[in-house]
């Protein structure tokens, strides 16, 4: 599967479940900058890179490269997309443990601010 197909497939995965923003637009975010390593990446290395990398091959787009802020904002599509399928409940699939409901929308809040902190 190509990148764009897999890109789109997790998109309409999204989009078929209703699964919208990632937080309320009137809900204040904290002022402290998200810390990708302590913060964000750890989730990705329980639930999503045992399958989503660059060695297995085991499901597309590989997500290992999200360690920095920078890397995420530079491939923001794909993190939208990701962040809406974990919102959404559609990732992991049926079959690998699911993360706790409150641990998914944490960590996709704190994925949703890094993008939003490089916005001027």
């Amino acid at each position: 599967m190509t990148r764009a197909a897999a890109l789109a497939l997790l998109g309409a995965a999204a989009l078929a479940l209703g699964a919208g923003s990632t937080a309320p637009a009137d809900e204040k975010q904290p002022d402290d900058p998200v810390n990708v390593q302590k913060d964000v990446y750890p989730f990705l290395r329980k639930h999503c890179v045992s399958c989503h990398n660059d060695v297995t091959g085991t499901a597309d787009p590989s997500l290992t490269h999200f360690q920095t802020a920078d890397a995420i904002r530079k491939d923001a599509e794909t993190w939208r997309a990701m962040l809406k399928t974990v919102t959404a409940g559609t990732m992991p699939p049926a079959g690998r443990p699911k993360p706790a409901k409150k641990d998914a929308e944490n960590f996709a809040q704190k994925g949703q601010r890094v993008l939003e902190a490089a916005k001027p």
